[in-house]
């Protein structure tokens, strides 16, 4: 009997509180809160504003690309990998116009290269070991001469293959002029005797 009137207290203590459903909201925390550095970004980006585009800047475009052509996010993780990504767009404004670097991304995501896959695509791409490949196929990928690795091996198999001929005999007049002239058959060597 006891322990039937510490449940009734328990349940007239707890009858003023009700369940209430969850809100629901439509975006997550991290689509709601944009730095102030994403939104300066942003509004470059609309203007198109490559001309005033920070490494910071370079970085996003390029995260932004890489999750439209992937559907996944471009993570960079920890201080030294934000230092080396900072470091490669810094040398890329160095050696080259906002132009170029904006044909560099769009080049690795928008284009068929077959270069890096694009899901494993990264900055280091125009690192300084990578740059000139990556470069010279931008500016054919921008004129539409690119040609993939595979496209080359095709055409270079084509162009190996004799053109098939006709097998059917046809009289030419070349054949006429040959059976016209007399045979000239070459001379015969004579055999001589092998003497020891």
């Amino acid at each position: 009997m006891m322990a039937n009137k510490d449940l009734s207290k328990l349940k007239s203590k707890y009858d003023n509180f009700e369940m209430k459903p969850k809100k629901e909201t439509s975006l997550k925390k991290s689509e709601t809160k944009i730095s102030a550095s994403k939104r300066r970004f942003l509004v470059k980006l609309e203007e198109e504003l490559f001309s005033e585009f920070t490494s910071t800047d370079w970085i996003m475009y390029f995260q932004k690309k890489y999750q439209e052509a992937n559907g996944r996010s471009y993570v960079i993780v920890g201080k030294k990998a934000w230092s080396t990504e900072h470091s490669i767009y810094k040398s890329l404004m160095k050696d080259y116009s906002p132009k170029d670097i904006k044909l560099l991304i769009d080049f690795i995501f928008d284009s068929n290269q077959d270069i890096m896959p694009k899901l494993q695509a990264g900055s280091y791409l125009f690192s300084a070991k990578w740059i000139q490949g990556v470069y010279q196929s931008a500016l054919l990928w921008q004129t539409g001469d690119y040609k993939t690795k595979a496209e080359i091996k095709r055409e270079k198999y084509q162009s190996s293959i004799p053109e098939k001929r006709n097998r059917e005999w046809v009289k030419s007049d070349e054949l006429i002029k040959r059976e016209d002239e007399p045979k000239v058959l070459p001379k015969r060597r004579k055999k001589g005797k092998i003497t020891f």
